[in-house]
């Protein structure tokens, strides 16, 4: 499965996704890193068949009205920027 995680989320989710043998990018993976915009990374999420994972209302509306990202997992809870909290 392919995922795509946004700068709200940290990097490191996309290399533990990646670890456990899926298909993970974060925004820092870009040339515009953190600057990307959001429809940005809809347009490559959709491109690449890819989950969005996001805690942005904004994806939430998008995908709601206009399907854009086409996939998406909207997170309500904290995720932490440490690696205990992700090798659960």
């Amino acid at each position: 499965m392919n995922f795509f995680g946004d700068a709200q989320l940290p990097r490191l989710l996309a290399a533990r996704l990646n670890q456990l043998g899926q298909s993970a990018r974060h925004t820092l993976d870009l040339s515009a890193g953190n600057r990307t915009s959001d429809h940005m990374i809809a347009e490559l999420a959709d491109l690449d068949g890819a989950v969005v994972i996001s805690k942005d209302a904004d994806f939430l509306s998008s995908h709601l009205l206009r399907r854009k990202p086409a996939k998406l997992l909207l997170v309500s809870a904290g995720i932490s920027r440490t690696s205990a909290s992700l090798e659960r």
